[in-house]
């Protein structure tokens, strides 16, 4: 990949435990992760605005704190 990969994850998540991300943080060059805590494995919707603000920045390259 050489495009920019935004990977999130929630920290609870049983179904693709954290250790799921370290393997892909290993494998794709441009991958920036965000780790939701309290959140399983539906993030978009457990973190339902934090989520769509992540993405939009994302997707509109804006640095964020944090």
């Amino acid at each position: 990949l050489r495009q920019r990969v935004l990977l999130i994850w929630g920290r609870e998540d049983r179904v693709n435990p954290l250790d799921g991300a370290l393997v892909a943080l290993k494998q794709i060059p441009r991958v920036q992760l965000h780790v939701f805590g309290q959140c399983g494995h539906w993030e978009q919707l457990e973190k339902f605005d934090e989520f769509n603000k992540l993405t939009v920045d994302f997707l509109q390259d804006v640095p964020r704190n944090g």
